[in-house]
């Protein structure tokens, strides 16, 4: 049986399983009228009505499990984005395997619909600029977030050398030691 319609392709067609491998071989035309042959087709309709309604559940089903995790983003116009680029769409002369794929902040132009936006992109890229919205995520400016990114707390021109009060320098010879397992003299 089908997993969407919970019953084989052959019983939805005819209104019955396949007794022998002979049922499968297509029947002569038959013109004329019979009580028993409407009452069948009337048994068929209702079964296809049954059939779509167990396809449009399991239709919904599949849906609401797909955007279980999908997040609805709109962006307006102004808005800057980041853009993420495949690589059928990186600009000439950036194809390295390891280089970001993320670029920007660029702005939003125009809002096409909920799922594709134009950006102002710089004529050197040479790819559309329309993205689909999977391909856009919001610029957050860093100067305005003042929380605790984990990232360096020392500014341009500053180094980590200095050791606080009160604690010791590491002992470069231990590191040494531990990485080769202990295995030294």
């Amino acid at each position: 049986s089908h997993s969407s319609t919970g019953r084989s392709p052959f019983l939805v067609v005819y209104g019955r399983n396949p007794f022998t491998p002979l049922d499968l071989a297509p029947l002569p035309a038959v013109y004329s009228y019979s009580v028993d042959g409407e009452a069948q087709a009337t048994q068929i309709k209702a079964l296809h009505e049954q059939v779509r309604d167990q396809i449009t559940k399991h239709n919904l089903q599949y849906q609401a499990r797909a955007n279980k995790h999908r997040k609805h983003v709109v962006f307006n116009e102004g808005d800057l984005v980041w853009i993420y680029l495949r690589k059928d769409r990186l600009p000439p002369g950036r194809y390295g395997k390891l280089q970001d794929r993320a670029d920007g902040p660029f702005c939003v132009l125009k809002r096409i619909n909920d799922n594709a936006y134009k950006i102002d992109l710089p004529g050197s890229y040479g790819v559309s600029a329309t993205f689909n919205v999977a391909n856009l995520a919001p610029y957050v400016d860093t100067n305005d977030f003042h929380g605790d990114s984990g990232t360096s707390r020392l500014l341009k021109g500053e180094d980590d050398t200095d050791v606080p009060d009160g604690s010791s320098p590491v002992d470069q010879r231990a590191i040494d030691e531990n990485k080769a397992g202990g295995l030294s003299g």
